[in-house]
Formats: C-alpha cells, sequence, structure tokens
C-alpha cells in the first residue's frame, strides 16, 4: 500500500463530486495514489442519508462538455455518457447537466467557484473555503529567523456558497442539510494523555510551572504571515525550577528568574523561550500571565511580569517590545508566587488597561505606563494579587476590583468595606435579578453588592478552613438554571447555593497553600458543569451535581493560587484539560495517598516513574473518543471570563469581533443569557458539532486490481486520525485489506489509499469498504454511524 496523501471535499452529505470540469479528479495517470471523483455508477453511501442537496450557483451549462449527437443511453456515445439526451464529455458530467468550461461540479449541479480561500474567513458569511477546488499545501513556509514551522502552509481553495443547516423550524428551506451533532452521554469522562512537555527535563532546567497557563492562537505556525485558522492555537506560560519544593521556600529568586514560554497546541512542541525580558533583568515573574491584542494590530500579544516586577508586552515571536516605566508596587518576598495578570479596555478608548492588584497600567502612547497605585486592597494578599475588571456601579466605565475594595479608572475608591478581609473574587448575577454580586473568599464567604461593596449574604464557614480558600467559580453546576459557587479549600472542595448553603463538598488534599484556583466546564454539554481542580497530588475532575469523582490522575505541586483550565488547545472542536505541575511532591508518596480510595473511586497515587517522584510542566489530556463538547480556543487571564476576550467564532463580543482582541465595550458576562458565570469556558454555537466518517471505494481496472479506499469526514468538526477501514470481496465476504487514516481530517477532507490486492482483473468482482468501530474502545464519535459502509464497488472500464 503507498502512501496517503490528502484532499478535501465538501462539507455536506452529498454524492461524490467531480472536482473540476475538464479534470479527471486527483487520481493521476502515472500511478500516483489517490481517489477517482468521478460518477462511475458505483454510487456513494452518502446518498442514503437524504442530505443530497445545497444552494449553488448554476454555471451556464453551456455544453462545452458535448461531445455529439444525441442519445437515448451511454451505448449511443463514444467516450462519453448520455445526460439529458446529448452526449457528454466524461469529465463534464454532473448530474443531469453537462457543464461548461470553468464550472465545476458540486451537489448535482454545475457551479461557478468563487474567490480563492484557505479558510471560511476568507469568504463571504454564506460560504465555505472548497479546498478541493485549489491547490494542494506547498509543505513548510520559511519560518522567521530563530523560530520554527510547526505547521503545512495551507492548501488554497475556492469559496462556494455553503449548505443552510436545519434547525426543525417552519423556516427551513426545502434543501437544508441535518446538522452534524453528538451529545455525549453521562458517565466516566475516559480522559488520556495527548501531549506532556516538561516532565524529562533534568532539575538544573526550568520546567516547574505554578501559575494558570493561558491559551490563544499566538504564533503564525505554518509562516504563512497570516494568523489564522490553520495555525493551531498555543499554551503560554512561566515556567522555573523550584528545585522540590514551593518556589519562595528556600530560594527567594526562585519565583522571579522564570522562563516565558509559548508552546504549539496540537503537539506540545516548543516554539519559543524567552528567558531575559530585558538587559540586566533575573528573568520572568512565575505568576499568571495575560493575553489579547493590545497594540491593535489585530494578532494577540502576551502580557508579563519580569522578575524585577516590570510589566512587559511579547509578540508572536516572543520579542519584547515594551517595558513598562515603573513597576508593581507591593514586591513581597513570594512576589512570583501566585496572582497574575488582567486586562480590559476599562474607559472605552480602545487601549487596554493592564491591572496586577492594586497597580493600574496604560497603553496609550506606544507605551506601557503606570498610571496608579491603590491604597486598598490587593485582590487576595501580598505575593498572590487576583485583580480583575467590571463596571461594578453600572456607569458604563470599568473598575478595578480588588478583594475589599473597588476602585474607578482614576484610582479612586469607590468602596471598600474594611469589615471584610482581602481576599479573591468572581462575580456574577447570583440571584438573576439583572444585576451583579462578588462573591468575596478569604477563609470564609461572602456575597456583596457589586456597586456599594455591602454584605448581601455572608459570612459562611468553608468547611475546616480558618484564613484560606482559593479563587472562585461561578457556574451552573447542578443544570438548575441558578448560578451556584465552586471554591477550594485545604481539605475540601466546596459548591454552594446561591444562597450559600452548601450543595456538596469533596474531600481533597491542600493543606500547604489551601489558596489554589479550580475551574469548571460542562463536558458533556447537558447544563451540569463539573469541576475541574488539581491539589497537591491530584488532578480531579468532580460531578457538578453530586461532587462524585468523574476522572483523576496523579500529580505534583506545591499549589500556589494556579487553576487547571478547559479550551480546545490543538483547535480539534473537542475541548481539552490543561494541567500544571512542578517538582514539590507533598507526601503523595506515602499513605493514604499511594493506597487509593475504592469509595470515591480515587486512584492510587503514581509516581512519573521509577526514578521519579514528582511531576513538572505541561500535561494536556483529552477525551479518549474525542467526545467532550466543543469550547473556545481562547483563556487569556486567571480572572477569566468568557466576554473579556472576544473569539470571532461566537457573540460575546460585538462587532468588530476580532479573535483576540480586548473589546473596547465588554459585555457585561452576567446579561448573556448562554453565560452568567466567572472562570468557566463555553461557547455560544457549535457546542455539539461532530464528525461524520464516510468511505468510497473505486476499483482500477487493472491487473492485479487496485481499490482506491477513500476516507471522508462529511459532519462538522474534525475527525481524529487512526480511522479503520477494511475492504471486503461480497462474493465470498472475504477481507482483502486494511487501511489506517494517519491524519486528522477536517470538516470535507478526505485521506485516499491505493490498497493493492493479489486478484486478477475481473469485472463482476464487487467489493465494500466498511468503517471499523471497536465499541468497547471507540477512538472517536460521530454524529451518525448507520453510513459506515460504501455502496458496492466493482471495476468500471470504459462505456461504449
Amino acid at each position: 500500500m503507498l502512501a496517503p496523501r490528502l484532499t478535501f471535499l465538501p462539507l455536506t452529505l452529498v454524492p461524490m463530486l467531480t472536482l473540476a470540469c475538464g479534470d479527471d479528479g486527483p487520481r493521476a495517470d502515472d500511478g500516483e495514489q489517490g481517489v477517482s471523483t468521478e460518477e462511475s455508477g458505483t454510487g456513494s453511501n452518502d446518498a442514503e442519508s437524504g442530505d443530497t442537496s445545497m444552494d449553488t450557483t448554476p454555471g451556464d451549462g453551456d455544453g462545452d462538455g458535448d461531445t455529439g449527437p444525441d442519445c437515448l443511453s451511454h451505448n449511443d456515445c463514444v467516450d462519453g455518457v448520455c445526460v439529458d439526451g446529448v452526449c457528454c464529455a466524461i469529465e463534464f458530467a454532473c448530474g443531469d447537466s453537462c457543464c461548461g468550461e470553468g464550472d465545476v461540479c458540486l451537489f448535482d449541479a454545475c457551479t461557478v467557484p468563487g474567490e480563492a480561500c484557505t479558510t471560511a474567513d476568507d469568504c463571504d458569511e454564506d460560504e465555505y473555503c472548497e479546498l478541493g477546488l485549489g491547490e494542494p499545501s506547498p509543505g513548510l513556509g520559511e519560518p522567521p529567523p530563530g523560530l520554527i514551522c510547526t505547521a503545512e502552509l495551507p492548501p488554497t481553495g475556492k469559496c462556494v456558497e455553503a449548505p443552510v443547516v436545519c434547525t426543525g423550524g417552519p423556516n427551513d428551506p426545502p434543501d437544508c442539510v441535518d446538522a452534524c451533532e453528538y451529545m455525549p452521554p453521562p458517565g466516566d469522562l475516559n480522559a488520556s494523555l495527548e501531549w506532556q512537555w516538561g516532565l524529562e527535563a533534568p532539575l538544573p532546567e526550568k520546567t516547574d510551572v505554578w501559575a494558570t497557563p493561558t491559551v490563544a492562537r499566538v504564533y503564525d505556525a505554518n509562516c504563512d504571515g497570516q494568523l489564522d485558522n490553520n495555525d493551531p492555537p498555543n499554551l503560554v506560560f512561566v515556567s522555573g525550577n523550584s528545585n522540590l519544593t514551593c518556589c519562595s521556600c528556600n530560594n527567594m529568586n526562585a519565583c522571579k528568574t522564570g522562563v516565558l514560554n509559548l508552546l504549539d497546541g496540537r503537539s506540545g512542541q516548543q516554539i519559543w523561550a524567552n528567558e531575559t525580558p530585558e538587559m540586566g533583568s533575573i528573568g520572568w515573574a512565575g505568576l499568571s500571565v495575560a493575553l489579547g491584542d493590545i497594540d491593535g494590530d489585530e494578532r494577540v500579544d502576551v502580557v508579563a511580569m519580569t522578575g524585577e516586577g516590570k510589566i512587559a508586552l511579547v509578540n508572536g515571536n516572543g520579542e519584547v517590545t515594551r517595558i513598562s516605566d515603573q513597576p508593581v508596587a507591593d514586591i513581597g518576598g513570594s512576589f512570583g508566587w501566585g496572582g497574575g495578570i488582567a486586562v480590559a479596555d476599562m474607559d472605552h478608548d480602545g487601549f487596554p488597561e493592564i491591572a496586577y492588584g492594586r497597580n493600574l497600567f496604560s497603553t496609550q502612547d506606544g507605551a506601557i505606563t503606570r498610571a496608579w497605585v491603590g491604597t486598598g486592597g490587593t485582590g487576595g494578599g501580598v505575593g498572590r494579587e487576583l485583580s480583575h475588571m467590571v463596571d461594578v456601579d453600572g456607569d458604563g466605565v470599568m473598575d478595578l476590583l480588588a478583594g475589599n475594595t473597588a476602585y474607578d479608572i482614576d484610582g479612586n475608591i469607590i468602596w471598600q468595606n474594611l469589615a471584610l478581609p482581602d481576599g479573591f473574587t468572581a462575580v456574577g448575577d447570583i440571584d438573576k435579578d439583572g444585576t451583579p454580586e462578588i462573591v468575596l473568599v478569604k477563609g470564609d464567604v461572602w456575597l456583596l453588592d457589586a456597586a456599594t461593596g455591602e454584605v448581601e449574604l455572608g459570612p459562611v464557614d468553608i468547611p475546616l478552613e480558618d484564613t484560606r480558600g482559593g479563587p472562585p467559580t461561578i457556574a451552573d453546576f447542578d443544570g438548575d438554571g441558578w448560578p451556584e459557587i465552586g471554591i477550594a479549600g485545604g481539605t475540601v472542595y466546596v459548591v454552594y447555593e446561591g444562597d450559600l448553603s452548601i450543595l456538596w463538598q469533596h474531600g481533597t488534599k491542600d493543606t500547604s497553600s489551601a489558596v489554589t484556583g479550580s475551574s469548571v466546564f460542562d463536558f458533556e454539554g447537558d447544563g451540569q458543569a463539573e469541576v475541574v481542580y488539581s491539589d497537591e497530588c491530584f488532578l480531579r475532575v468532580l460531578d457538578g451535581v453530586t461532587g462524585e469523582l468523574r476522572f483523576a490522575t496523579s500529580n505534583t505541586t506545591f499549589t500556589a493560587t494556579e487553576a487547571l483550565i478547559v479550551a480546545d488547545v490543538d483547535g480539534d472542536e473537542s475541548a481539552e484539560i490543561v494541567q500544571v505541575s512542578n517538582s514539590a511532591n507533598w507526601n503523595c508518596n506515602s499513605s493514604p495517598w499511594t493506597d487509593g480510595d475504592p469509595e470515591t473511586g480515587l486512584p492510587p497515587w503514581q509516581p512519573a516513574s521509577d526514578n521519579q517522584v514528582y511531576y513538572r510542566g505541561l500535561s494536556v489530556f483529552g477525551a479518549t473518543d474525542s467526545s467532550w463538547v466543543g469550547t473556545r480556543t481562547i483563556w487569556n487571564q486567571h480572572a477569566y471570563n468568557v466576554t473579556n476576550v472576544c473569539s470571532s467564532a461566537d457573540s460575546a463580543c460585538g462587532e468588530p469581533n476580532i479573535y483576540g482582541s480586548i473589546p473596547q465595550f465588554e459585555q457585561p458576562n452576567w446579561l448573556l443569557p448562554w453565560l452568567n458565570n466567572f472562570r468557566q469556558n463555553v461557547q455560544d454555537s457549535g457546542v455539539f458539532d461532530a464528525p461524520n466518517a464516510t468511505v468510497d471505494l473505486d476499483v482500477e481496472c487493472s491487473d492485479p486490481m487496485l481499490i482506491y479506499v477513500s476516507v471522508r469526514n462529511v459532519g462538522l468538526a474534525p475527525l481524529p486520525a487512526g480511522v479503520v477501514v477494511e475492504v471486503t470481496r461480497l462474493d465470498n465476504n472475504t477481507v482483502v485489506g486494511q487501511i489506517v487514516t494517519t491524519e486528522s481530517l477536517f470538516p470535507g477532507q478526505i485521506q485516499s489509499f491505493e490498497l493493492q490486492t493479489a486478484l486478477e482483473q475481473q469485472t463482476d468482482l464487487e467489493f465494500v469498504g466498511e468503517i471499523i468501530v471497536d465499541p468497547n474502545n471507540p477512538t472517536f464519535v460521530e454524529c451518525k454511524d448507520d453510513d459506515n459502509i460504501s455502496e458496492p464497488a466493482s471495476a468500471f472500464c470504459g462505456i461504449g
């Protein structure tokens, strides 16, 4: 069997098509492997779906392919077929039409292709990019000096009118196509490790991570000069060497001498690492960075902190483009141990502000200028500052919320509740009255009126805690339509109802800091959000309704304020979990943690290897069968809510909705019906989009017989590699061969194989291809599985 090859076909369930009039399709005459796209009478399994139509712009159909006389059957035509009573060259035949020169045959209609494209973003809103009508990828591009290309240059196609997806409503057009969706059933998450970075590095190397990572498309992976959907998302974070302990425990500089990293989200490959922010700097502070388009060039920038406390702006190639005029105030001995940066356009002038604790920086005039340092709360205390921007008083201008204090854009205190501690916060409309509440956490939990800072509810104890508790989350955990609050303590994770009564609690292990963050995600899209959290020894995913363990795996971390996050890290339209690890092992390799807990389902803690009792770096976990629902390819800061950064795939931002931009007018998260959450990733459409694998055969008129096997994704989400197809003789039910796909197939994409056989040429032999899925260990899910067997195919040796 020769090597496979990739082509692209349309995104709908249709019969096989002629890629271009006057072209026999991608199979080359010199024997190069490929797939014939002629309708040779073998048919297609797709035709059974009923989704065989699409609005197209018809070509002129002027009969440029006509070969001569009128006809009653194919036998009346020499080197052609009979189409609507006229002989037509085979390559021009298209359903009941004979296409003209320059037309293409799509969906049994002659169609005029539109403009060149590489993604749907290059086309009009009602079009998609048909890559089968253009040129294949030319391979790797030319990388910038000192950098690498991690993806091939994209193939080019033509813009073609997209099908209308049926909604089930009365206004559906008669030719709409069914949505390709899969709704995963509840149960074990069946997660598996997709890739890992930093674990194998020896301890002197800086691969310990103790801050929440960030995700977005930052780097031009295929080096084509564009940053678009052809480039995978990236992970951006600071790593260091904590030397088997917390970064501030023995070496006070370990928290400040980190490396700023950018990884390829598909593979975990390191693209660049910046070790020195500016001349004389000791490195990067290990706190959480922020992402967003700060300089207005429509590309995502990295906002990070130097070891000296200065704010730095870093572009997608790892180059520092700006450094603040002054460092942040409040640099204590544990600076770089926890906390994170936040960004927002507070005054709607197009120049986002940058916040750290009670420090606010301006980005006007091509600089980063420290505007002011507040006199009240910091948002968690020195060394763990987590402030963020929100319009607390509804005056249309955003404010800085830092613990028990709200500052206006000029640094004036709007309110400060001195009766409360300087804790961690989240914002949402907990009672659903149209105005937001603030959740404040430090040992106890309070609900505050956002406009005044006055206590509405609380204090309520975090069980078994006194002065601690991590940054809170807000989501609908139990699917009742009302938001709940999730908080990590030292020995329990607790979810509170809106009245601060406890919905459930789950035992954990974090007696060191007890201020660790968490995030939430609805993996099945059933309206019930699961908790994603790591304590000192385990990554845990907890059921939103009951708190029961859904997934767990071993880890080590000294637990600063870091939170595990969920995003579409690799661009496959299925969510992934990003776990951080560092080499501090707080007795994880001892009982009871090595015993496991059959009652809760917690597995025994396992070391990373026989000679390494700690974990390091980043680990990305995904669904073994790619069944987790889709979500955004972006998570831009620790204090993340969906409306604080734009993704052009959803409606969280108004126009202009440019990917990675910081909205000039941020929509209140709590007022959007699909949100009202905090530290939860979600998108408003395409959540259940799924792939759909189909197979077609074309039998070569040769001796010995060759069978071309084409696996095509006719769904709405990428199809993972590893799809198995068996080809069987129908006369004796004998398997004549098997192929396995080697590439992820995006919607509309096809991978073709030439299957060699030992069979002598026989025109009466029929074959079928079948997609084989192990029901006990599926590697992918699809929206339908009744089209996994091809139509019978036999050798086609010409007409006439």
